[in-house]
């Protein structure tokens, strides 16, 4: 079991935008939306040897692609795959339900689960402009990195079906107390999406 905690760990970003999915132009289909993300990590405090580039992380950098469709109203199921020296090597699934949700702002409840993590979080976006939203989903989890994490992003719309999409969290790890200044670590991604 600890061999598997070490290979598969989890994500270190959002698995996918809690935007709103809307219908297929035509009306027909399920909607849909596959992303791919680079992520970094780093412990908060600057290294001895001087300071991180935060995209390219203290620790290295790690690839995630991840996939989500509406399943029902209010529902949405997705999928994730990531691997890289951050985030180690893995695959999940998880699920959204929105107790809030219209065209400018979303609230709602996340399970994630996956080889080797589960976690809950709070999806919650809020639309700002026409094509620019603010993103969020604090979550706590059983996770190789960052029991508690609490992302912030931006999503922009380049296109009708494109989306740039960057953020930056703050995760903890307890175990990692003791190990000062390490127990605390920032995050940060950056990914496009196309939907379907």
């Amino acid at each position: 079991m600890i061999l598997a905690w070490a290979i598969g760990c989890a994500p270190s970003a959002m698995l996918g935008t809690p935007l709103p999915l809307a219908m297929a132009p035509n009306g027909m289909g399920t909607p849909a939306e596959v992303s791919v993300a680079l992520t970094g990590t780093g412990p908060v405090a600057e290294p001895q040897e001087g300071g991180c580039i935060l995209l390219g992380g203290c620790e290295g950098l790690s690839g995630q692609i991840s996939a989500r469709f509406t399943w029902r109203e209010r529902v949405d199921l997705g999928g994730v795959a990531f691997a890289g020296n951050t985030s180690g090597l893995g695959a999940g699934v998880y699920g959204r339900f929105w107790y809030v949700d219209n065209s400018r702002f979303r609230l709602g409840g996340e399970l994630q689960a996956g080889f080797a993590w589960v976690a809950a979080g709070v999806p919650i976006a809020g639309m700002v402009h026409e094509r620019v939203w603010i993103t969020a989903n604090p979550s706590i989890g059983l996770r190789s990195l960052s029991v508690m994490r609490v992302p912030m992003g931006v999503a922009i719309r380049l296109g009708e079906r494109t989306w740039l999409s960057a953020e930056m969290a703050v995760g903890w790890d307890p175990w990692r107390v003791f190990q000062d200044p390490e127990a605390v670590q920032l995050q940060g991604s950056a990914g496009v999406s196309r939907r379907f």
